[in-house]
């Protein structure tokens, strides 16, 4: 019985931009994609951002970037409008900033 090496056998004969390319669609299976929250979750969002920042509660915020959802704990440290910028102190005092339109949830 002959051992088959799959598609290994043909990346000899592929060039260095093909393979790349493959490579960049395989990783993209893997992508998740950044959900659409609608008016009524944005402004649930806003709310809960502001009471907390009021009574400086601790708050774990869920945020979408680089193709994936990543999660920060910590106290508000300043919130830039105009920026659109949240920052976010960490137990340890350094401050997170992340963009108001990467945020998807909050706790």
């Amino acid at each position: 019985m002959m051992h088959d090496r799959g598609s290994i056998k043909w990346s000899s004969l592929m060039l260095p931009e093909h393979k790349r390319k493959l490579g960049e669609l395989y990783q993209a299976q893997f992508h998740e994609k950044r959900p659409i929250l609608d008016e009524q979750k944005q402004e649930k969002i806003n709310a809960f951002l502001l009471e907390a920042q009021c009574e400086e509660k601790e708050i774990q915020v869920v945020f979408f970037r680089d193709r994936g959802f990543h999660r920060i704990r910590g106290r508000i440290k300043k919130v830039n409008p105009l920026s659109g910028e949240l920052g976010i102190m960490q137990q340890d005092g350094g401050v997170f900033f992340i963009n108001l339109g990467e945020v998807v949830d909050v706790e």
